[in-house]
């Protein structure tokens, strides 16, 4: 399943000059906020994708709710790619908005996966995870920046919502709003 939310695309990000710790110090130190236009991916284990004939529907994972048949557990994926490549060594840390509709307390994680389809053999890294809480419904989790990144670039977000416990086997009703990247120095 592909589920679209129905917002406008995004204009393409700003052209933010090359790294130097120099102009760092001198330069404006204002986060760079990225709204989600991407799409949510629902598959069953083991796959690592849905399938290529996936249905398609509008909508936000925080007003619909998919269950997985059988006792398969469902993974849940949101995926935003950028508009060009983005300088690691420039952040901080990456902040992400979301608004979390759960009816229970669960178990639930946010990993956030930084990719760069750009580069050849197309390399990722995790940047962890972190908890969600219960409450409040809109929260802001945060993700620092390894000290010793693998990637140089990125140019696509990823975020796996990890459910455990007894409900795997639905969708977390989360939904992501936005990305704040967070300069150095901030």
């Amino acid at each position: 399943m592909i589920l679209v939310p129905d917002v406008p695309k995004a204009k393409p990000l700003p052209q933010l000059p090359a790294y130097d710790a120099q102009l760092e110090r001198e330069q404006d130190k204002d986060p760079l906020t990225i709204p989600f236009d991407g799409v949510y991916w629902f598959y069953r284990f083991p796959n690592q994708r849905p399938p290529d004939d996936s249905v398609t529907l509008h909508g936000t994972p925080d007003d619909i709710r998919f269950r997985s048949a059988g006792h398969v557990t469902l993974r849940m994926e949101a995926r935003q790619n950028l508009s060009r490549e983005i300088e690691t060594a420039r952040l901080s840390r990456i902040q992400m908005a979301i608004r979390n509709t759960e009816d229970e307390p669960s178990h639930l994680r946010a990993e956030l996966i930084l990719s760069n389809a750009s580069a050849p053999g197309e390399p990722l890294e995790s940047w962890g995870t972190q908890n969600i809480e219960s409450s409040p419904e809109r929260q802001t989790i945060a993700f620092a920046t390894p000290a010793y990144p693998l990637l140089a670039q990125f140019d696509a977000i990823t975020v796996r919502i990890l459910r455990t416990g007894i409900l795997t086997t639905e969708s977390a009703r989360i939904s992501i709003d936005r990305f704040v990247l967070i300069p150095r120095g901030r």
